[in-house]
């Protein structure tokens, strides 16, 4: 804890305690201060490297002050276990994409839009795509079905980093949406002079 931390937290504490040093708990990065006066029990609690209190609160008992120290404890040491895990989970990820695959990103706000892109070549953890025209493959009044058309390129060459998705499925970062790996299935959009 640097010097500044310990003295914006310490300024909480009557003038007598602030020179003790808090329990620490690693797994919670929970930081407290517990004392005793005038009959009540005390507790001054503090989160990861926050300066202003998470708890700053008083107690007709010490178990009923226990208990809220074990239960922050418990409650917060199980949110970093499940933030852990799912930084190795991202970390030992990988994307499995291959040349010849599409991404599609489906957007719009008064309309849906979709745009297909084309991969056209694998690196490590980087890919290289391209947007690719799409087919109407079938259309009925103000909606349409469409496909990507393989190696119709309309578009740059973009290089891009897959990133975890939903069901651990490759997703690409296009702007303000994001591209999924196309399972082959149509999908739909505004037909053209329906939109907004």
């Amino acid at each position: 804890m640097s010097e500044a931390i310990f003295k914006a937290r310490t300024s909480y504490l009557p003038p007598h305690l602030r020179m003790f040093s808090p329990t620490v708990h690693e797994e919670s990065k929970l930081s407290y201060w517990e004392w005793e006066a005038h009959g009540r029990h005390y507790l001054l609690m503090f989160k990861g490297k926050a300066r202003k209190p998470w708890i700053h609160q008083t107690f007709r008992t010490d178990d009923s002050r226990q208990g809220v120290i074990e239960y922050n404890i418990d409650n917060l040491a199980a949110s970093e276990r499940a933030k852990k895990a799912l930084r190795d989970e991202k970390k030992a990820w990988k994307h499995g994409v291959q040349v010849g695959q599409f991404f599609y990103a489906s957007w719009g706000y008064d309309q849906t839009n979709v745009d297909f892109y084309q991969v056209v070549e694998v690196k490590g953890k980087t890919v290289q795509v391209r947007k690719v025209q799409k087919q109407v493959e079938s259309c009925s009044r103000g909606s349409e079905m469409v496909a990507p058309q393989t190696d119709a390129f309309i578009g740059d060459v973009m290089k891009k980093r897959p990133q975890m998705g939903y069901k651990n499925q490759p997703s690409l970062a296009m702007g303000h949406h994001h591209a999924y790996l196309w399972d082959g299935r149509a999908r739909h959009q505004t037909a053209s002079g329906f939109g907004h």
